[in-house]
């Protein structure tokens, strides 16, 4: 069976306050949670749908049950591999609030722990906002160690002009992107949901909602910086072999100028016909290997006039 919870009772498993607002926790894994979903929660089969797959991403859909909203966290003691980000779904009704997951999620027992104490949310809009907060608080430590990479990433490349860190560049960058884009639709979605008007009448729900909605801008800020920077680097790591490309191509250059006329030359004096000059000459083949020097150091002679090398 789901653990169902009270949260204006605080006493886990109370069903005898009809005020209350009922917290039902899923893990749709289990067969017997995903049996009460199906058979005794007394939703549409859509809604029971989406309470049961895993969201591709931070969404909302107003439903005839209720608002559902799919959430994306992480846990703590964890990596920012994209792969261990969790997602968790919510059906906010009234006086109901329905939780859904197919992995462990800590937020959930430390929700648990709160409401033990008498100090955890109290209807489903202060659920929400809590939740939220508690996403973006959970990502400040690794916001904080992507700037720290970055910080280290920024002084190599600035100290090192041969060797840019291309591999570990790019991974930086896709855990920025897959971290901003996570904040920046939970922020969507808070301010989405608190601008209907129709939804929540009370002033503190709307407040609490707003506020939740700042905290994560704040977060929303920090790694935005950080995702600049992080294309500043990009660009200068980007400059950095455009002009060794450019450099080694004029090098190239340099060489297929001066070994043109010989190669021209050679091949000259190379094809199979009569009278080629000093064909019988014992010194014929010292004379040519002058002429070629002679024309070399002409060659040089004329890039550095040019002032090309």
């Amino acid at each position: 069976m789901p653990l169902i919870t009270s949260l204006s009772s605080k006493q886990q498993g109370d069903k005898d306050h009809p005020e209350d607002v009922a917290w039902i926790d899923l893990d749709v894994t289990n067969p017997d949670d995903q049996e009460w979903l199906e058979s005794q929660s007394n939703l549409q089969q859509e809604t029971i749908q989406l309470l049961a797959r895993t969201a591709p991403s931070n969404r909302r859909e107003t439903l005839p049950d209720g608002l559902f909203v799919s959430v994306y966290g992480i846990n703590a003691n964890q990596s920012t591999d994209r792969h261990e980000f969790v997602s968790l779904r919510l059906l906010l009704e009234p006086r109901r609030i329905i939780t859904a997951h197919t992995e462990p999620v800590r937020g959930v027992q430390e929700f648990l722990q709160e409401i033990g104490s008498g100090n955890g949310p109290e209807n489903p809009a202060d659920f929400l906002a809590t939740l939220a907060l508690r996403i973006a608080r959970r990502m400040e430590g690794i916001i904080a160690e992507i700037s720290e990479k970055t910080d280290a990433l920024e002084d190599r490349v600035l100290e090192d002009q041969h060797d840019p860190p291309l591999e570990e560049m790019n991974a930086l960058r896709r855990r920025v992107f897959h971290v901003r884009r996570h904040l920046a639709n939970l922020k969507s979605l808070l301010d989405f949901i608190a601008s209907d008007p129709s939804r929540y009448t009370d002033p503190s729900d709307i407040e609490a909602l707003h506020g939740a909605s700042s905290h994560v801008a704040l977060y929303l800020e920090t790694i935005e910086d950080t995702r600049q920077r992080t294309q500043l680097i990009f660009d200068q790591v980007q400059s950095q072999l455009s002009e060794t490309m450019s450099r080694a191509t004029y090098n190239l250059t340099i060489i297929a100028t001066v070994f043109l006329p010989l190669g021209f030359l050679t091949g000259l004096l190379g094809i199979n016909v009569a009278g080629i000059p000093e064909e019988h000459n014992p010194w014929g083949f010292w004379v040519v290997c002058s002429v070629l020097v002679a024309v070399a150091i002409l060659a040089v002679g004329v890039l550095r006039w040019k002032r090309w090398i």
